[in-house]
């Protein structure tokens, strides 16, 4: 018997990992404090007035056991050696006088940096006011304005602990076969790497991807407002409607620092082989044998890479507070207050929601304004609860005695209905020849084999861009996945057993029609499925009971 098998049999392994993962404890601390006060200006006008700070410190690791932000003015230990070999053989693009390979990884309370992992922004104070004015008995109007923060140690929640993890692989020979130091009860004879923390400094992570965190951040916040009217209607019905609105502003996102400059792309709307085929080409590289164990180590390095601002990594990227949103909406809703046996409320939510929260390309100055992936267009909600008719106090049966009144009395029907228009689609970088306008097919022409117009879009592989600038939104507005339509009804039974004792019966239908609701069409213009559905994003309908005796 031969193979890792055999070898197990005789005690040997095959080869031996050993993780060293790192751990954390870390706490931030956080007080707040708030005041507020209804005045009442006159009998129809009641202002209302507040004003809250909150202040949270910036997290910190109980051992330090933490990275913090880059030196971008520090030269990467492997520069000298990287500048000098990159002077023997630069590319055109790149002159050896501008190739430089700076900074690194900063630490926790380490060459004078803080233990927290930024400094903590001191002024959120947040006003409130608000206002109730009665044009008559019957009319209310209402406004508001607030200002809210989020907590930056919250949104961050993780530590990045680069250099405090380590794997150790190990083989059982080192002479291909001749003898097998390594045993299954000595499998790292040769053995094992520790974490080296914060002891190599800049030299950390060379040649992998990192992140980091802004050091004097923002704290993300969202100003609120909406002005409206409620009006009592005869029939006990209550009619209201408000213009709601929001901007939110410093919100966290990620920032690609290690982008391929935009001027040695492609900036046409065509596949560029010129561009593809010189970043990719293939030169000597100025990092060989100065980063070992990584990719940047071998004797080449695609021109791509070294024209990267950062060449010493694979990637680099920050945690900004570059990115915005905006929200505006009409809310309306009608209720029924509860006679005759039942109560009913509908509610209609037109709106558009814009967020700013990535980059179309690495190098972009700003962040794409683009629709929304929260936005929703339409939503429509009516729900209502119905006593049936029969029972006890009712039209119908109403002294149904004892015995009877534990079958009838009680009968409570619910149903809510949602009808909401589907998230906003997106088709990559695509290339397109057709008219943009018949892309999004009439609703008596979709279908899951057809969601929309496919013809004009360049589908073969070989064809598709690449290294080149993007124009293409990430998303468009009138493109959208399959509506939420969806009916949920529930009938409840309740019975009073005794004094002390009541006796619950629930039914519920989740999608009570089985109405399917269709997941997103494949939105790759390569793949086969491109512009048909193949998912659905509900269950089908659901119908579950309870029993519930309350005391």
């Amino acid at each position: 018997m031969s193979g890792p098998l055999g070898t197990l049999l005789l005690g040997i392994p095959d080869s031996s990992r050993l993780d060293w993962s790192a751990s954390s404890a870390g706490i931030d601390k956080y007080t707040g404090f708030f005041f507020q006060d209804d005045w009442k200006i006159t009998d129809h006008l009641t202002i209302n007035l507040g004003l809250r700070h909150e202040y949270e410190t910036a997290p910190t690791e109980r051992y330090d056991r933490t990275s913090l932000g880059y030196d971008f003015a520090t030269p990467s230990p492997v520069n000298a050696a990287a500048v000098a070999a990159y002077a023997k053989s630069p590319i055109p693009e790149l002159p050896a006088s501008q190739f430089r390979a700076m900074g690194g990884i900063t630490f926790a309370n380490v060459n004078g940096q803080p233990r927290g992992m930024y400094d903590a922004p001191k002024r959120n104070f947040m006003p409130r006011v608000g206002f109730a004015y009665s044009l008559d008995p019957k009319t209310v109007l209402r406004g508001g304005y607030g200002i809210f923060f989020d907590q930056v140690g919250l949104t961050v929640q993780t530590f990045n602990q680069y250099g405090f993890s380590a794997s150790t692989v190990t083989y059982p020979s080192t002479d291909n076969g001749l003898s097998f130091p390594g045993t299954l009860a000595n499998p790292f004879f040769t053995g094992y790497m520790q974490p080296a923390g914060a002891s190599a400094g800049l030299s950390t992570y060379l040649g992998n991807s990192i992140s980091f965190y802004n050091q004097k951040p923002r704290s993300p916040y969202n100003q609120r407002w909406s002005f409206g009217i409620q009006r009592n209607l005869p029939g006990s019905f209550l009619f209201e409607a408000n213009y709601v609105g929001s901007r939110g502003s410093e919100l966290l996102i990620s920032r690609n620092l290690d982008g391929t400059p935009l001027e040695f792309l492609s900036p046409t709307r065509v596949r560029n082989m010129t561009v593809i085929t010189r970043l990719g080409q293939q030169v000597p590289n100025p990092f060989a044998g100065l980063i070992p164990g990584t990719s940047l180590n071998n004797a080449t390095i695609s021109v791509n890479n070294l024209l990267h601002p950062y060449p010493q990594f694979t990637g680099l990227s920050e945690m900004t507070n570059d990115g915005y949103s905006w929200y505006h909406s009409l809310q309306t809703r009608v209720e029924k207050r509860f006679s005759h046996n039942y109560t009913i409320m509908g509610s209609w939510t037109w709106s558009k929601n814009m967020s700013a929260t990535g980059f179309l390309n690495a190098a972009d100055l700003r962040p794409e304004r683009v629709i929304s992936a929260d936005d929703r267009t339409h939503r429509v909600t009516v729900s209502g609860v119905y006593d049936l008719p029969f029972g006890r106090g009712q039209k119908v049966l109403a002294n149904p005695g004892r015995i009877g009144g534990i079958f009838l009395n009680g009968w409570q029907l619910s149903p809510m209905y949602i009808l909401q228009t589907g998230a906003a689609l997106g088709l990559g970088d695509f290339l397109f020849t057709g008219d943009p306008t018949k892309i999004v097919l009439p609703h008596s022409e979709r279908n899951i084999y057809h969601w929309f117009n496919t013809a004009g879009f360049i589908t073969d592989p070989n064809q598709q861009l690449a290294s080149n600038i993007r124009y293409q939104p990430t998303r468009f507005s009138g493109l959208r996945q399959a509506p939420v339509n969806q009916l949920d009804l529930s009938l409840v039974k309740k019975t009073k057993l005794t004094e002390r004792f009541n006796f619950e019966l629930r039914g519920e239908a989740i999608n009570a029609l089985n109405h399917c609701i269709f997941g997103a069409p494949n939105t790759d213009p390569t793949n086969l499925a491109f512009g048909t559905i193949t998912g659905a994003t509900t269950w089908a309908r659901v119908i579950q009971f309870g029993l519930v005796l309350r005391y």
